[in-house]
């Protein structure tokens, strides 16, 4: 929902700031439609109540501990297909995927494996 689409529906006027650091993640959060939550939104007085801003705070915290432990897998994926032993690399597939670790794979110019080139010649086989 943006900005100007979530005033029509609520009447409310808020700062930018406001929107994008308080109600959209709220919205975001919620996997309500627009509408239902714009209605709730204003019925519950949301800009005003303290359990909404706690409520805030912790999906905040949350995102970013999980874009932490995402960036925590990236780096621990790139430190298993530089160690080039097939144990690793399975432990790296089942991490992110084996179609990610070829392609890693590829855009950092390392070896591929047998089961590697198997999977590529099946990608183009399917895509014949």
């Amino acid at each position: 929902m943006l900005h100007d689409e979530f005033y029509q529906l609520t009447n409310i006027q808020v700062e930018d700031d406001v929107y994008n650091q308080f109600i959209d993640p709220m919205y975001m959060s919620t996997g309500m439609d627009k509408e239902p939550f714009c209605k709730d939104f204003k019925k519950h007085d949301l800009l005003n109540s303290r359990v909404a801003l706690e409520l805030l705070d912790k999906i905040h915290e949350l995102q970013e501990k999980v874009y932490k432990l995402e960036k925590e897998k990236e780096e621990t994926v790139d430190r298993l297909i530089k160690m080039d032993d097939i144990q690793a690399d399975q432990l790296a597939i089942r991490l992110i995927g084996h179609e990610q670790v070829v392609y890693k794979k590829l855009a950092d110019d390392y070896d591929l494996r047998d089961e590697d080139k198997c999977l590529i010649m099946r990608m183009i086989e399917l895509n014949r």
